[in-house]
């Protein structure tokens, strides 16, 4: 059970770096490959549309923020959740780690 739960919150570390990467390169990525999309298709970019382009990116950013880590909490309450669920049904092999 207990490499289980260490398995667990090992990913959990992992999701986590991945994460902040993600969280700090989503916005900047999604921004460039729009741009560089949008003039490979043989658009112009104009300072009008990069201005309404980048403050609707600028919208988008609290959302690209916070899925990752919804994504990394929910790594974390499902290790949690074993515990819990193998303290409370009595399956724990080492019942000195259980503090009540």
């Amino acid at each position: 059970m207990r490499t289980e739960e260490l398995r667990w919150i090992r990913a959990s570390a992992i999701i986590g770096a991945f994460n902040f990467f993600i969280i700090a390169a989503i916005p900047i990525l999604a921004t460039v490959l729009t741009f560089l999309v949008f003039t490979a298709t043989g658009h112009i970019l104009t300072p009008q549309k990069a201005f309404v382009a980048l403050s609707l990116f600028s919208v988008l950013r609290m959302p690209l923020f916070l899925l990752p880590q919804i994504i990394a909490q929910v790594c974390r309450w499902h290790s949690c959740d074993i515990v819990v669920r193998d303290t409370v049904c009595g399956r724990r092999e080492d019942q000195s780690a259980i503090w009540f």
